[in-house]
């Protein structure tokens, strides 16, 4: 089993420019130019011999890309954006063996920050308010999975409306920040499958790929 590291470390975009790249980030370049390599072939022959080594190769890849343990939080993105092939393909919940790590991580993103606190005169991370109504939502989970519904039905009812609310209000929200989009897919995830066919699965990838974008 891979050890986690001991601190997933939270970087502002400036500082991200000034590391040297992760193993997450230089793998996924690795990946991306396999990808570029898989697409070229798939475009340029008829010749279905040669695709499964085009296949092989990218797949190779991203397998050791999803068990290499992050550093960053852009790593967990890379993770995502990598396996869901930015919005072409499903991310799957963690019974999915290739995804224990990512959502161990996901997880450990949002629990790192729980406790942060921004530095005198910086702004807030938005992603905080989201993580305050993640919480408020698994709290109304918990809540609803400890009594039995016929118990006392308007009751149970009520709770059930307030956590449609807040999840709904989750994934309104703008994914301003990758602490905002842990959340966000966190709360899109019910330990399933985050289908590529969902209009907010392919903009939860379109954003992390945003994200990576921006911090390349």
């Amino acid at each position: 089993m891979i050890a986690m590291p001991a601190v997933m470390v939270a970087l502002p975009g400036a500082a991200l420019g000034a590391l040297a790249p992760t193993p997450v980030q230089r793998l996924f370049h690795r990946w991306e130019a396999a990808k570029r390599a898989e697409n070229a072939v798939y475009a340029s022959s008829d010749d279905d011999a040669r695709h499964p080594t085009a296949w092989q190769a990218r797949w190779a890849v991203e397998e050791r890309l999803m068990q290499v343990p992050s550093v960053t939080p852009h790593d967990v993105l890379r993770k995502a954006a990598a396996w869901a092939n930015y919005g072409q393909g499903d991310l799957e919940g963690a019974d999915n063996p290739h995804l224990t790590l990512f959502w161990t991580e996901l997880s450990q993103t949002i629990g790192c920050r729980c406790a942060d606190a921004p530095a005198l005169g910086a702004a807030a991370d938005p992603g905080l308010e989201l993580l305050a109504l993640w919480h408020q939502a698994h709290a109304l989970i918990d809540a609803l999975n400890a009594v039995e519904r016929a118990d006392d039905p308007a009751a149970w009812d009520a709770r059930a409306g307030r956590l449609t609310t807040l999840q709904d209000q989750i994934a309104a929200a703008p994914a301003a920040t990758p602490l905002a989009w842990a959340v966000k897919i966190l709360n899109a995830n019910d330990g399933d499958i985050i289908e590529n066919t969902c209009t907010l699965g392919a903009a939860l990838v379109a954003q992390a790929r945003t994200f990576l974008e921006r911090y390349a």
